[in-house]
């Protein structure tokens, strides 16, 4: 993905709500966190097959 793209925070998984990216936020030293790294979600442990390979897919694992 380019630079220039917009990342996806909301991602829609199937087996968990409310997952997002945390990319993108200022840091308290004025840096950004990086996209595609962490994700803040309520059960992870619940994802279906489709969802793995969904989040294999974006590059988060």
């Amino acid at each position: 993905m380019s630079s220039h793209e917009p990342m996806q925070r909301l991602l829609a998984l199937e087996g968990c709500y409310n997952t997002r990216d945390i990319g993108g936020y200022e840091t308290l030293d004025g840096k950004k966190t990086r996209w595609r790294t962490v994700l803040r979600s309520d059960s992870l442990h619940r994802l279906t097959p489709a969802s793995q390979q969904l989040l294999l897919n974006y590059g988060y694992v």
